[in-house]
């Protein structure tokens, strides 16, 4: 991933890199429980919203099935600050 990406440049590749439509991640993440539309994930992934929440980031790292690398580049693309270690 290029530091200059955004976030949602990231949240696209990803989608795209396994084939799923708009219409199909707002179908997959209704099914985690994060119920947005197709316009909503367009909008996401176009940078048309100020941020993207947390739940959808989760979402997309959860129907997605990203390993811990690729989920951490993704919630600190997204500004958020990602710990890991030891509980």
């Amino acid at each position: 991933m290029a530091t200059h990406d955004t976030i949602g440049a990231v949240l696209r590749r990803h989608r795209l890199q396994r084939g799923l439509s708009l219409a199909g991640m707002a179908e997959l993440l209704a099914r985690v429980g994060v119920v947005r539309s197709r316009a909503m994930v367009h909008h996401y992934e176009t940078q048309h919203t100020r941020q993207v929440p947390r739940d959808v980031l989760s979402g997309y790292v959860d129907v997605l099935e990203l390993d811990t690398e690729d989920a951490r580049a993704v919630y600190e693309t997204a500004g958020y600050v990602v710990y890991l270690g030891a509980s």
